[in-house]
């Protein structure tokens, strides 16, 4: 039966010239396929784009990330989306600006290459709560067990950011911190501290505040329904359960 089907398959090929000893349809679309890929794309080849990572991708490198990708670099473009900006003021600027500090962390940058712009950036700009808490996240990412050096860095870097600036950024991660150490009361009272944060900070960065409520009560996995309800009702929200697993709080502010 193989022989069979190998010749029926060889017949088909060489009929359609794509395969066996004639290949002379398949090298014309190779060839074509080919030079497309050679061609330099511009600005007015590109039907959508999306938000700009590997544009902010290849300012920090300084290089293409792939040969015949282009990622459009309208810095002014850029700095307008929320979750880009504080990343394009670290390349293009040195460090964040005042409005990226007066706001909540809702985007992310952990690899070593970022961390090294970061550590750059402090050094040479001076060290502000948003480097150490994205530092913190950086090494709290390369740990590999609770106490591990990365994670008592991490600790380190959101106790510093903490001491710049109380956040419910900071707040939320050493409580995560205090998590995997199994103090959970401790855990607790990170929590309700940086529920309280989060709430105060509504009036100058609504967008960030709501993401950063929801997470802390609203989807907060890490305590029981019981703990959860007495955490909103600490600091004036009402908690209804959702599912098994899911907890959502009742409040314009979510």
């Amino acid at each position: 039966m193989s022989g069979v089907a190998i010749g029926t398959v060889d017949t088909f090929l060489q009929k359609k010239r794509v395969g066996s000893s004639d290949t002379t349809e398949f090298d014309k679309v190779d060839a074509f396929m080919r030079k497309l890929a050679d061609k330099p794309v511009t600005e007015s080849d590109l039907l959508h784009s999306a938000v700009g990572w590997g544009a902010l991708e290849e300012m920090l490198l300084k290089k293409s990330l792939a040969s015949g990708a282009f990622f459009p670099k309208n810095v002014t473009k850029l700095k307008e989306e929320r979750e880009l900006r504080p990343f394009v003021e670290l390349v293009v600027d040195g460090t964040f600006s005042e409005q990226s500090l007066n706001e909540h962390a809702v985007s992310f940058q952990t690899t070593l290459v970022w961390m090294n712009a970061l550590k750059a950036s402090a050094s040479k700009h001076g060290d502000t709560w948003l480097h150490n808490l994205h530092l913190g996240i950086g090494h709290l990412n390369l740990c590999v067990k609770p106490d591990d050096e990365h994670f008592n860095i991490s600790e380190t870097y959101f106790k510093k950011s903490l001491s710049l600036l109380s956040t419910a950024d900071a707040l939320r991660n050493l409580a995560i911190i205090s998590h995997a150490r199994l103090d959970h009361d401790k855990a607790f009272e990170y929590y309700e501290e940086a529920l309280k944060a989060a709430i105060t900070s509504q009036s100058k960065d609504p967008y960030g505040a709501k993401l950063y409520i929801r997470d802390l009560v609203g989807r907060n996995n890490s305590f029981n329904v019981t703990h959860c309800h007495h955490l909103g009702s600490r600091v004036g929200l009402s908690v209804c359960s959702v599912g098994h697993d899911q907890l959502y709080c009742k409040t314009d502010r979510c």
